[in-house]
């Protein structure tokens, strides 16, 4: 297994993120596998819950606040039903994996 010191989110990260947060760790497969895949360490999925917590309920949790981005993928995605958030989760991680 790939050793990942640091993580540069992006909005589809995010995105994968919420998900994962909405919907619980198991929601998509073994959350250790995919993360991996997707080169996110745990603890850096951890610290972007808290951050995205923030964002939907306004109040700084995260180590490093809320950002842009937090705020804008919540915007967009935290009312989406399940179904059709899943199939754009996974068009992203095939989309990561080509």
């Amino acid at each position: 297994m790939k050793i990942i010191s640091q993580h540069r989110w992006s909005k589809e990260d995010h995105i994968i993120a919420l998900y994962l947060y909405r919907f619980g760790m198991e929601s998509l497969g073994d959350p250790v596998k995919l993360l991996s895949l997707l080169e996110i360490p745990v603890s850096s999925m951890t610290m972007k819950f808290a951050n995205l917590v923030s964002a939907i309920y306004g109040k700084d949790v995260g180590k490093f606040g809320t950002s842009e981005l937090d705020k804008e993928v919540v915007k967009e995605y935290l009312n989406l039903p399940q179904e059709d958030y899943r199939k754009q989760v996974f068009d992203i991680i095939y989309k990561k994996m080509e």
